[in-house]
């Protein structure tokens, strides 16, 4: 039987028990033009702003063992406290379920309280953030001596389902639910789009709880030049932060609609960028961001590095440092961005507008169209979390990527110039 509802307050099938609704819902809802015309249009919702959207299937890949499930941990602790992550800003606190088939509980706690006590050892861990975590965080482990156990993901929905159902009935606002990996919870080969299907439908039911489904994957090898030996040259960062190395691409890529990637910075890269050889030999230092971002604007990536206990930070000099990684072009663009930027923080911080005609004038005089020139760089300043959405005031970011720029010049963070 075909069941569909059109939304115009009218059910075609009527005789629907109210309270078996859920068991009879329509298979398709049906809206006509007003519900798109005469209806104010929705904002984009966003897990991370400029990184990660809200309530959509995400991918994020890269080489095993580089530290993709400590990040995604780090960004589980981050969102259920509402801590910032990264270089992001803070959120409001909101669920984070890890679902982890890789490691075992042990090898989750020993992870998780280095977390924690790093927070604590920097005096930013509260009795608030405490009790956050406890009420946001949960994380499920397969019982493997339950009859009937098993990882793949259609059989185990209706079990996180009841998570993100009692997520709701607590109030915990929805947020993440990273499930690693998707190696683990498909059945036969996951980059196959007949094998992707079940799983990809059972994370469109987690999304319709408002939370965003995170599937950990992997890449092909050859990232380092290994596939193609010896004598052959190894990709850019920019061909290796393309989707295209997303194992099982065409299946994984065509049908998540928003694709993160991990890659790690070469030697060479590290030692053109005045970085340790030897850490990044180690896997010390990664690129990281959005290659595929559907219905949204993606944020530049990020260059992160890691220290001595597995944990992954962006550094203040990171954004110069991914520039000196990418080549002269790069440092051009990002000198004339970071100029704007604190004559941005110049024009804004006593509340203030910038006057456009002056910084098209110093910033954009050699551009053809100027003032399309400047609005272009001011949305990559905004796509980088550096000035506010709505405004050209800084985010938190923004005003300590001034305070670095700065640092020993004629820029005064804290007055005006007295002279």
């Amino acid at each position: 039987m075909l069941r569909v509802a059109l939304m115009e307050n009218r059910i075609l099938d009527m005789e629907v028990d109210p309270e078996s609704l859920k068991d009879n819902l329509p298979l398709l809802s049906v809206y006509g033009a007003s519900e798109f015309l005469d209806k104010p249009t929705p904002d984009a919702k966003w897990l991370i702003p400029g990184l990660i959207p809200l309530g959509v299937p995400t991918v994020l890949a890269s080489k095993g063992g580089v530290g993709k499930s400590f990040l995604s941990l780090q960004m589980c602790i981050a969102l259920a406290t509402g801590k910032p992550f990264l270089s992001f800003d803070a959120q409001p606190t909101m669920g984070a379920i890890y679902f982890g088939l890789e490691d075992s509980k042990d090898t989750f706690h020993r992870r998780l309280r280095s977390i924690v006590d790093h927070y604590k050892a920097l005096g930013d861990w509260t009795i608030e953030d405490d009790l956050n975590l406890r009420k946001n965080l949960a994380v499920p482990f397969v019982n493997w001596k339950a009859k009937g156990a098993t990882s793949f993901l259609p059989d185990l929905t209706p079990n996180l389902e009841l998570i993100l159902e009692t997520n709701l009935s607590r109030g915990v606002n929805p947020g993440v639910v990273v499930i690693d990996t998707l190696a683990r919870v498909s059945e036969g080969d996951e980059n196959t789009v007949q094998a992707l299907r079940p799983v990809l439908n059972a994370c469109h039911h987690l999304s319709d709880y408002g939370y965003t489904p995170i599937m950990l994957h992997h890449v092909s090898k050859g990232q380092d030049g290994a596939r193609g030996g010896a004598n052959v040259k190894k990709p850019l960062l920019s061909d290796r932060m393309s989707t295209d190395w997303v194992r099982g691409s065409s299946a994984i890529v065509d049908n998540f609609r928003c694709v993160l990637q991990f890659s790690l910075i070469l030697e060479d890269e590290a030692d053109g960028a005045g970085l340790e050889v030897e850490k990044a030999r180690m896997g010390g230092y990664l690129v990281f961001g959005a290659t595929k971002l559907n219905g949204g604007q993606k944020s530049d990536w990020i260059f992160l590095e890691q220290d001595e206990h597995g944990r992954w930070f962006a550094p203040t000099d990171g954004i110069e440092t991914l520039a000196k990684i990418r080549g002269s072009k790069a440092l051009t663009a990002l000198s004339k961005q970071m100029s704007l930027l604190v004559d941005l923080y110049q024009a804004t911080r006593w509340g203030g507008e910038p006057d456009r005609t002056v910084l098209c004038k110093k910033h954009c005089s050699d551009a053809k169209e100027p003032v399309s020139s400047l609005r272009s760089l001011i949305r990559q300043l905004r796509n980088a979390g550096f000035i506010q959405k709505t405004s050209h005031a800084l985010t938190v970011q923004g005003l300590e990527r001034v305070k670095a720029l700065t640092t020993d010049t004629r820029f005064d963070m804290g007055a005006e110039n007295e002279d």
